[in-house]
């Protein structure tokens, strides 16, 4: 009788290796059933993924082929908020996630088992505050004694917080809602709140569904946000370098966004289903550059502080080493010129 593994689900792409356990596993079986090696299935790598443009050399070398030309079988497992991606990623759902900062700094109070392996984007006009300007808000200072709404420990909420100081706000000059992400419009075009702190698409998503009653207020220049891509703690890399792979894929995103500003944005536009010219309008408003800087640790450092003040962590909680979560070794295998840290 002949022995017969059973047949893959998909086969590996040619030349990509098994891990050295899989691979003594069937060795060893074949060899008892006096066949020879063949190739066998894995599991794709799965990257929760921020559903917005921030996000946008994900979907770029994911639409590409990048991820499959260094060898990656990539699914894309998609996120309304960071938050969600890093439950995901810290779950075991996920292999990779991509998160802005403040989802990063509240996830390491929690369970600091990741490392951010790259910033992807950064901009400082896709934080905004959509109003209702039938309850006669034109301004930040009209804000007052007003229903405010946000998502909970994501740059959402960090944002409208900065804004509010910024303009001396006290605690008791606005009302302040926590939202789903899953109905984030909802309680505005219902009247249940009278603004709401948004960031990239989720912005265009909200005017149009409240049509003339909704205006976006101006974009602030003190605010930014810096968009990375997280994976597992330094001590469980994913498959030998699927992080490097992962990180040169995304390079190639990088410089074809560069180079092909109008097709990246019909790529992203198709990937998140908007108006191609509403994301055209906004895509100067960020940048995209894979990095890895002190930039990022002086800001988790300044959130953490926020945090603290704003009484949403413990207050016998101290000030984790930032620096410890970033992962800079592979990055300086793609470009050494990538990583500005003090280590």
């Amino acid at each position: 009788m002949t022995a017969r593994l059973p047949r893959p689900a998909r086969t590996v792409e040619p030349g990509r290796p098994f891990p050295v356990r899989v691979r003594a596993y069937i060795a060893a079986v074949l060899l008892a059933a006096g066949m020879p090696v063949a190739a066998a299935s894995h599991a794709p790598t799965v990257i929760a993924v921020l559903e917005n443009t921030f996000a946008a050399p994900v979907y770029v070398a994911d639409a590409n082929g990048y991820f499959a030309a260094e060898g990656l079988d990539v699914r894309l497992d998609r996120c309304k908020v960071g938050r969600t991606c890093m439950e995901k990623l810290l779950s075991g759902q996920a292999q990779f996630a991509t998160s802005a900062d403040t989802p990063l700094m509240f996830a390491s109070l929690k369970d600091p088992r990741f490392s951010i392996l790259a910033s992807l984007t950064t901009s400082s006009m896709e934080n905004r505050i959509v109003v209702r300007h039938d309850r006669g808000i034109r301004s930040v200072a009209d804000l007052k004694r007003k229903r405010i709404g946000a998502i909970k420990g994501t740059s959402s909420h960090y944002f409208l917080s900065t804004v509010l100081t910024y303009n001396g706000f006290s605690a008791a000059d606005a009302s302040l809602s926590w939202l789903d992400p899953a109905d984030l419009n909802g309680p505005i075009v219902r009247g249940e709140i009278d603004a709401v702190s948004v960031f990239g698409t989720q912005m265009h998503d909200l005017l149009r569904d409240l049509g003339g009653r909704g205006v976006a207020l101006p974009p602030v220049r003190y605010f930014s946000v810096i968009f990375n891509m997280v994976g597992g703690p330094r001590s469980a890399s994913v498959h030998g370098d699927d992080d490097v792979k992962l990180l040169r894929a995304l390079r190639r995103a990088e410089e074809f966004i560069r180079k092909n500003p109008d097709r990246s944005i019909t790529m992203v536009a198709d990937a998140l289903k908007v108006d191609r010219s509403v994301l055209a309008g906004t895509w100067g408003h960020y940048e995209f550059r894979l990095h890895l800087g002190q930039a990022l640790v002086h800001v988790l450092e300044s959130q953490f502080r926020w945090a603290t003040r704003e009484q949403l962590v413990p207050a016998a909680t101290s000030m984790p080493d930032f620096l410890d979560l970033l992962r800079p070794g592979p990055l300086r295998q793609v470009d050494p010129r990538a990583v500005r840290l003090v280590q």
